[in-house]
């Protein structure tokens, strides 16, 4: 495979003074200031006042990546495209070339260039690779590697051409990567679209503080847009936060907020929740959803509903839900 252009920024190490060490930009990347991030990845990554550290440099490049820095895009689809402290993926990194390709890079150009080219991470497309492929040569800021990559990149395009008169032929893409496991910049963008099952899962990052900030009623309020497209986890999930904040069940809550949290985002009495909570879970389980099923059959064996209880676990069961199974039999 041929080794595919990365724009490390020597400019950006290069203007540190002899005295500075890594340690002058971590501050600055804890505040979120995008360069420092950026210059704190390239450190770990050529182990510039350190040891190389390539799981910390990409922890980093994905921070400045996220914040929309074009050069941080590319040297994090090098590090996906190689696996240098991370899973090696192609969709990954044809992804943050893509992001950096559409910010004017023309590093991001010629590599996202090659990976139409090749269908790395993509669907094969000569007629796209071109396309970059000349935005990158034509490309002011290009310097004289990235105008080198543009040129071979044409070539083998013109060579490929003259193997296949299909200027757009087909070769099975790398398979997509899975929603849950998208950036976290994809999947926002993803579920600002309206895509339910990415508010679902950018719920849960929330709930989790994984990449972001925790906030327990962002996680709500996405769910709630996620369930109301009809995504049964979501329903599942609104069921199970209702359930453990009702009264009935005198749960205490992890967070103290979610009480009041839930009350306002879904303009509701705290003493209904237990019955809403019912109520999500039946929205799920009528999806076929086993989750759903099961947690609505708990419900109703609490409330005493020993036949309903009896016939959602045998829904669940079926669909080979470990606990349903253990349930129906000690009911039986």
């Amino acid at each position: 495979m041929k080794r595919l252009f990365a724009f490390f920024a020597v400019a950006a190490i290069a203007a540190m003074s002899a005295a500075q060490t890594i340690y002058d930009f971590i501050p600055g990347a804890r505040q979120g200031d995008v360069q420092s991030m950026y210059n704190l990845g390239v450190c770990y990554e050529n182990g510039y006042g350190c040891s190389p550290n390539p799981s910390q440099a990409v922890y980093w490049y994905e921070k400045a990546a996220n914040a929309g820095m074009p050069e941080a895009c590319v040297n994090l689809g090098y590090c996906y495209e190689k696996g240098i402290g991370t899973k090696q993926s192609y969709a990954q990194a044809a992804y943050y070339y893509m992001e950096a390709a559409l910010k004017g890079n023309p590093g991001g150009q010629a590599n996202v260039a090659y990976c139409f080219l090749n269908g790395w991470g993509c669907t094969k497309s000569l007629d796209s690779a071109e396309k970059y492929a000349n935005l990158a040569l034509n490309n002011p800021q290009s310097g004289s590697r990235e105008k080198a990559d543009a040129r071979n990149c044409l070539a083998e395009i013109k060579k490929a051409r003259a193997a296949d008169d299909d200027d757009d032929w087909f070769i099975p893409a790398q398979p997509a990567v899975a929603t849950k496991d998208l950036p976290l910049s994809g999947l926002k963008a993803k579920a600002e679209q309206g895509d339910a099952e990415a508010q679902y899962y950018l719920g849960k990052r929330y709930e989790k503080g994984d990449g972001v900030g925790q906030s327990t009623k962002s996680a709500l309020l996405w769910w709630k847009k996620s369930s109301e497209k009809g995504f049964a986890k979501a329903q599942v999930e609104l069921g199970l936060c209702f359930e453990l904040a009702s009264e009935e069940l005198g749960i205490l809550l992890l967070y103290s907020n979610t009480i009041d949290d839930l009350c306002e985002i879904f303009d509701v009495y705290e003493e209904d929740f237990i019955l809403i909570a019912e109520e999500y879970y039946e929205m799920a389980a009528k999806q076929n959803d086993a989750e759903g099923q099961y947690q609505l059959a708990e419900l109703e064996k609490i409330f005493g509903h020993k036949e309903d209880a009896i016939y959602w676990y045998k829904k669940a069961a079926a669909q080979g839900h470990q606990k349903a199974k253990e349930e129906l039999a000690k009911m039986k």
